[in-house]
């Protein structure tokens, strides 16, 4: 597991790279269009070697999202309980998520927190309250499969 979030990590972060270094702006339109010709060929040729998938700010702030939240599994595996809860907190002030991830990301923060203790139970039962107020059916679960 440690070398998968290494992984994800280190895609997360070359990816960031290669759209930065391609010249894109936010929504995959190229800086610089009055640039001279070396420049624009140097632009395509990076965004060539680009998937498709990578060419605008917004699909690669999802590609890391994604990576990020490959990251907090593997540490929820590994039993990493303080690592798995800083991820989601990192998650819930740096990405833009809809309704349903946040409510997801506060209840693994609730699931993490209820894992590292008793001195956590207060934190958990803050979070698992906020993860039902964005989207209840984490909880609702929870509650049925463990209530």
């Amino acid at each position: 597991l440690p070398a998968a979030m290494h992984d994800f990590g280190a895609a997360a972060d070359l990816a960031n790279q290669e759209l930065f270094a391609s010249g894109m702006d936010d929504e995959g339109r190229k800086i610089d269009e009055l640039g001279d010709a070396e420049a624009q060929q140097s632009r395509r040729q990076n965004l060539s070697r680009m998937s498709p998938d990578l060419t605008s700010r917004r699909a690669c702030d999802a590609f890391v999202c994604e990576a990020r939240y490959n990251i907090l599994l593997c540490q929820l595996m590994a039993h990493q309980f303080r690592s798995a809860l800083t991820t989601c907190h990192h998650m819930l002030e740096a990405e833009d998520l809809g309704a349903q991830a946040v409510g997801l990301m506060w209840f693994l923060a609730g699931v993490c927190n209820l894992a590292l203790g008793e001195s956590a139970d207060e934190r958990a039962r803050e979070a698992f309250t906020q993860s039902y107020a964005h989207d209840p059916r984490y909880v609702d679960d929870f509650l049925q499969r463990h209530g």
